[in-house]
C-alpha cells in the first residue's frame, strides 16, 4: 500500500493505520512493532525520493547548459572558470600522472 501513495499521503495513511494496529486501539503489540517499522521505511523511501529529485534536477540543469553551449555559432577555445565550474564535479591528479574528471552529469574520464 505505502509503495503506490506519494510522499505527501503517507503520513495520512500511517495514521490511518495506527489508529487500526495500535495496541491502545485493540490491535497487537506486533502490529504496533510493524507499524514502527513501516513507518522508518516510509521516511527512508522520502529522503531517498528528495535525493533522487534532486539529481534529477541537478542533471537536467547541466544538460540544458551543454544544449546552450552545442546551440552556440562559436568554440570554446579558451579556458573558463565559469565554463568549468559548472561542468565538472570534481578532478583528481594522481602522483603517477593520471587525471580523474567527473562531471556533474555523472559521467567520468580518466587520462
Amino acid at each position: 500500500m505505502l509503495a503506490v501513495c506519494k510522499a505527501g499521503r503517507i503520513d495520512i495513511i500511517l495514521n490511518q493505520v495506527h489508529q487500526q494496529v495500535c495496541p491502545q486501539h485493540g490491535g497487537s503489540p506486533q502490529n504496533s512493532t510493524r507499524l514502527k517499522e513501516l513507518s522508518i521505511e516510509a521516511q527512508q523511501r522520502n529522503a531517498a525520493d528528495k535525493k533522487i529529485q534532486s539529481m534529477r534536477e541537478r542533471r537536467g540543469a547541466v544538460e540544458q547548459f551543454i544544449r546552450n553551449l552545442r546551440g552556440r555559432n562559436t568554440r570554446v577555445t579558451e579556458f573558463s572558470e565559469n565554463l568549468c565550474c559548472a561542468l565538472l564535479d570534481c578532478a583528481t591528479a594522481y602522483a603517477d600522472g593520471r587525471l580523474f574528471f567527473r562531471f556533474k552529469n555523472g559521467s567520468e574520464f580518466t587520462e
